[in-house]
């Protein structure tokens, strides 16, 4: 009956940590979604235009649902990949043109 308890006391206290751990990554989560939109907001019109016409993919960043963003994991991943490859095609085309 001794060890039960202890067992039991370890298992409360196991979930009581873990709940903090989610707490935690849910208000990190949130925190950069607020920050995600933050600068989508301040891409213009015709900044998506110009992006489009140099041929970027960026119609996936219209499109993003935040409110999926918040709940889902696994479109918080492709979003980050798309907009990983969208950062890195930007960033060779900023080094080749200062590298001439």
């Amino acid at each position: 009956m001794n060890d039960m308890t202890f067992d039991i006391a370890k298992l409360k206290e196991k979930l009581i940590e873990e709940r903090a751990v989610h707490a935690t990554e849910v208000a990190a989560a949130r925190s950069a979604m607020i920050k995600f939109k933050e600068a989508l907001s301040g891409i213009t019109d015709e900044d998506y235009e110009r992006m489009r016409m140099l041929g970027y993919p960026i119609d996936m960043l219209q499109g993003i649902d935040t409110e999926r963003f918040e709940k889902d994991g696994v479109y918080v991943r492709e979003v980050q990949q798309a907009v990983s490859e969208l950062l890195a095609k930007l960033y060779e085309r900023l080094e080749a043109e200062i590298n001439g």
